[in-house]
């Protein structure tokens, strides 16, 4: 009896690639934002890794929202990260909206919390 099935050509593979990406590389920037808080480390690798997302979050408060609320999921509640000269910090949250209000008189309100001087 011979098998009639097909084995998965290179289009199905190259479309299984591109599908995990685009699913893999936001679901990541948690993770890798939880780490640097516990860590320390690896601020710089973040900010250039995920620049697309920090960009992105610099122009729709939707995805600055979602980013900044994923980013948080796993951490203390009382410090926010935020990506100030290529640089992955975490300050507090109070902290945080005061430097942007100072930030504000200075050079109009900034598009994104998340990022806010990208």
């Amino acid at each position: 009896m011979s098998d009639d099935r097909k084995k998965p050509g290179v289009a199905f593979w190259a479309t299984m690639v591109v599908v995990v990406v685009l699913v893999a590389y936001p679901l990541s920037f948690g993770p890798a934002c939880w780490i640097n808080r516990g860590t320390g480390s690896g601020g710089k690798a973040i900010c250039t890794v995920y620049y697309p997302i920090l960009w992105a979050a610099n122009r729709s408060t939707v995805i600055d929202d979602a980013f900044l609320w994923y980013a948080r999921l796993a951490t203390s509640k009382s410090h926010a990260p935020v990506f100030l000269n290529r640089e992955l910090i975490w300050e507090d949250w109070v902290w945080s909206d005061i430097r942007l209000l100072k930030a504000t008189h200075r050079t109009g309100p900034p598009a994104s919390r998340l990022a806010p001087f990208l």
